[in-house]
């Protein structure tokens, strides 16, 4: 039903959802730290990546959304962050509201990000426990945390759509922080370029 509902929009944003990837997606068997999963909606959030990337519609991906579209590129996720990297800083910022920054990330130079954002520093809040462990054939780095851990990504698909994941949720952040109202406006252009386009 992927094709139906991709008929219907000019870009698709994947969300996040407080569950997990399951692990057999990248081939790995499920640890105890790994949480409840959603085989149906990854699926379906799957097809409609592939489908969006094909058209050449924009994506972006926000957490959960951000994972889906390495994972789709074939690469794999930290199952569970504090118990796989015992080095890496604590990525679940409770009980400190999701409005609220809580740690900064470093945007790769002459990224897209960074010339969304207009800086090199953003400064996002953290409410995950997977992240991005080995990255996805075509899946560029956009953004670290200081730990790091990888907060951004984008691709360049042959069909030359706009395709960015980013680990934080800018839509918490959005009343108060430009760079992620900066993030969604572009993509919202992304969008309007591709009803252009496509007519």
């Amino acid at each position: 039903e992927a094709a139906s509902y991709l008929a219907l929009i000019d870009g698709l944003l994947i969300s996040g959802g407080d569950f997990d990837i399951d692990p057999s997606f990248y081939g790995e068997e499920r640890i105890p730290q790994c949480a409840a999963s959603k085989p149906d909606r990854t699926l379906m959030e799957f097809a409609l990546y592939r489908g969006a990337s094909k058209r050449g519609m924009p994506v972006l991906g926000v957490c959960g959304g951000h994972q889906v579209i390495n994972v789709a590129h074939k690469g794999s996720l930290y199952q569970d962050i504090p118990s796989q990297t015992p080095t890496a800083a604590r990525h679940s910022q409770r009980p400190i509201p999701p409005t609220k920054p809580s740690h900064t990330v470093r945007l790769a130079k002459g990224s897209s990000l960074e010339k969304i954002a207009g800086t090199g520093t953003l400064k996002v809040n953290s409410t995950h426990h997977q992240g991005v462990k080995g990255i996805g054939k075509g899946v560029t780095v956009e953004g670290v945390a200081p730990d790091g851990m990888i907060e951004a990504i984008s691709v360049s698909p042959p069909s030359g759509s706009w395709v960015v994941g980013v680990q934080w949720h800018p839509e918490a952040l959005y009343p108060t922080d430009e760079p992620s109202r900066k993030l969604f406006a572009r993509f919202v252009a992304e969008a309007r370029r591709y009803k252009r386009k496509s007519g």
